[in-house]
């Protein structure tokens, strides 16, 4: 791999790295640099194998955070643009004010009101006496709210569940309005959001370790092909920092539309292989002996 831009290779040590800094600041300050030099400064690659591979999972575990809260921030954004959605369903009558007190549903709005109808499925407001049932030689699945019933049907299976056994179950009265909703959608979204943090940063952390675990071995194997001498432990580390431009590009390709399945992975192993023939090479060239004259 050429030098990256930006790399000043007649200059000796300027804008080199010192590996063997030392003290809390310049762990600190190393650790910081791994977000954004990666992209650009092959130096810092060199650097990075002279440092204990300790330092590049520290590293990984920081940058898988880091991704986990963006991912999960993002998640919960989008989710909380539904509540945007639920307020214009009871702004429109989309959905009406909904009340289920001692055994009867009390509908503020134009009834019947068919929340769906179509692909075999229906939902039906209606207190009015209109539908009284489901029919179930038309749908194959649906829910129909009456004056003092609730009826369900999917596959086969039709179920009436009074509104008074609704009350004692869930209290009386049970209330569905816009404040409510919104109530309700608020709380399962911190809730999913939590879990979703979880989630997410266990794939970040665990699933990626792994299969950075597993490739480092095939690089390692790679390398051997172009006769460059080295060892797993660096191997792995310049592929713990090849991650970052992996994601960045990835990421910003996305944004102009271009994503398809493998092109993180595929964009890791480019630069990943890349960078380690090139400093890894050049470690091997500058330990092997003179040539005898």
């Amino acid at each position: 791999m050429t030098e990256l831009e930006g790399v000043d290779q007649g200059s000796g040590d300027q804008g080199k790295i010192n590996p063997a800094e030392g003290g809390i600041a310049d762990d600190l300050t190393w650790l910081g640099r791994g977000f954004f030099q990666p992209l650009y400064n092959l130096q810092f690659y060199r650097a990075a194998v002279g440092k204990s591979l300790v330092e590049a999972i520290i590293f990984f575990v920081a940058f898988a955070t880091l991704l986990t809260i963006i991912t999960t921030l993002n998640l919960t954004r989008e989710l909380g643009a539904v509540s945007d959605d639920i307020e214009q369903a009871f702004a429109s009558g989309a959905f009406p004010d909904l009340v289920i007190e001692n055994g009867l549903a009390t509908v503020r709005g134009r009834q019947p009101l068919i929340l769906l109808d179509e692909q075999g499925t229906i939902v039906v407001l209606d207190t009015t006496g209109v539908y009284q049932s489901i029919d179930t030689g038309r749908y194959t699945q649906g829910l129909l709210l009456t004056r003092d019933s609730l009826h369900a049907y999917s596959d086969g299976n039709y179920q009436v569940i009074q509104l008074r056994d609704l009350n004692s179950a869930l209290g009386n009265p049970i209330v569905v309005n816009r404040e409510s909703a919104l109530d309700a959608w608020r709380s399962l979204t911190s809730i999913f959001a939590g879990v979703a943090f979880i989630g997410i940063g266990l794939w970040y952390l665990v699933a990626r370790s792994m299969w950075l675990t597993f490739l480092a071995v095939l690089v390692w194997g790679m390398l051997s092909a172009f006769k460059v001498r080295s060892e797993y432990g660096p191997v792995l580390t310049l592929g713990i920092y090849a991650l970052v431009p992996a994601v960045y590009v990835s990421f910003l390709l996305g944004l102009i539309g271009v994503s398809f399945c493998g092109l993180q992975l595929g964009l890791l192993l480019l630069v990943w292989v890349l960078v380690a023939r090139s400093v890894l090479k050049a470690g091997t060239a500058s330990e092997s002996p003179d040539p005898l004259q």
